[in-house]
């Protein structure tokens, strides 16, 4: 267990709004020296102290002051020591870049050679973000079990200006020890201390955590969440506010879609799904008769893949069944009443012209009709990219 005295080295690789969230979070904690691996806004930040406004974890001031304890571009600048941890804190696209790949440096020679292999703790989207790094480190050492930290992420965050992190109330990780799916194993000893060590750092630093043996269920859960207000966002290029905001009484078109003109009305009885969520706000009626109601309907069908890799117990479901409305109605909620004002990264990917964590999100899970059409946003931004 870590005590006040050990301070670790940790890595983090990107200073996006995951990584510098959680850069601070454990430098904050006194039991970090943090080194940060900013590529793609490492010239805005370089000569700036970088900013984290934040109203959850504690941190209830603007952060203006704040720096990591080391600055680098490149991850071969911070190969100069050994670090327990590494956080993969950049955005898992592997149709850009793998993870093996991206970390080749880290674990080849000559670094590998003259360093211990770090834990790997993936704060990414998406399932199966760890397999092939797993693979990669298996078949380099196979008389070793690699250390990875699985999470699965529920934050209201974002960067604006490459340097400022904007943190809403919402924020909680949750993370256990990674094993591949397909193998059924008991954390060991080495792993459950690890896994302690970095809970500890975390919880020092104010996070919200919760450490579990069940991390593959779980990002399967945050991962259906990600389907749908990520990639609806991602495909109508608007937010989910768009969705759910009711509009204003002056602003409210009259008629009902299902009445045609002239005197015939033609009456059609309401499909399940829209009877279920006619509860929800939505911006107009024919999207709460058609838009909504699809939501559940793909949240559904996850949800029974989820039951499929995830079978029940002895004591009981693996899966709540009523968790697919129960999380529609929530997010719904949260963003007709303007509480929720959270901008998907996928959409803000989009709207920049970056390529988004599609094959992760929803490759994995494979709703082939979203997935057939976001192929085609996907391809754009490759093409545009290179």
């Amino acid at each position: 267990m870590a005590t006040e005295s050990v301070v670790r080295d940790v890595l983090v690789l990107g200073l996006g709004p995951v990584g510098a969230l959680y850069s601070y979070v454990l430098q904050k904690g006194g039991q970090a020296r943090v080194t940060v691996v900013a590529r793609s806004n490492y010239e805005t930040v370089k000569g700036e102290h970088e900013a984290l406004t934040a109203t959850s974890l504690s941190l209830i001031v603007d952060y203006c002051s704040w720096r990591p304890y080391r600055l680098s571009q490149t991850l071969t600048e911070a190969l100069d020591r050994t670090y327990e941890f590494v956080i993969i804190g950049t955005k898992a696209v592997p149709e850009v870049v793998t993870t093996p790949a991206l970390l080749a440096p880290l674990i080849g020679s000559p670094y590998s050679d003259h360093h211990v292999q770090p834990t790997y703790v993936f704060m990414q989207n998406g399932i199966n973000v760890e397999a092939d790094l797993y693979l990669t480190l298996k078949e380099r050492n196979r008389s070793e079990e690699p250390k990875i930290i699985s999470t699965a992420l529920w934050l209201g965050v974002r960067m604006i200006d490459g340097r400022t992190v904007i943190h809403t109330d919402f924020g909680r990780v949750e993370l256990g020890v990674y094993h591949p799916l397909s193998i059924t194993m008991q954390d060991t000893t080495q792993q459950s201390a690890v896994m302690s060590d970095f809970a500890e750092m975390l919880q020092a630093g104010g996070a919200r955590i919760l450490v579990t043996s069940d991390i593959h269920r779980l990002k399967f859960v945050k991962n259906v969440w990600n389907v749908c207000f990520n990639m609806f966002p991602a495909l109508t290029r608007f937010s989910c506010d768009a969705i759910f905001i009711p509009p204003k009484k002056e602003d409210t078109a009259s008629g009902d879609p299902l009445d045609f003109k002239g005197d015939t009305t033609i009456t059609v009885p309401p499909p399940p799904s829209t009877t279920a969520t006619a509860h929800l706000p939505s911006a107009s009626d024919d999207i709460g008769w058609y838009t909504i109601p699809l939501m559940l309907d793909i949240l559904l069908e996850i949800h029974a893949l989820g039951a499929v890799l995830f079978p029940p117990t002895e004591t009981g479901p693996n899966l709540d069944p009523d968790s697919a409305l129960r999380t529609l109605t929530l997010t719904g909620e949260a963003y007709g009443n303007g509480i929720m004002k959270h901008r998907p990264s996928t959409l803000v990917d989009v709207e920049l012209g970056r390529p988004m964590e599609l094959e992760v999100i929803l490759g994995e899970t494979r709703v082939d009709t979203m997935y057939g059409l976001l192929l085609v946003v996907q391809n754009q931004l490759l093409r545009t990219r290179s």
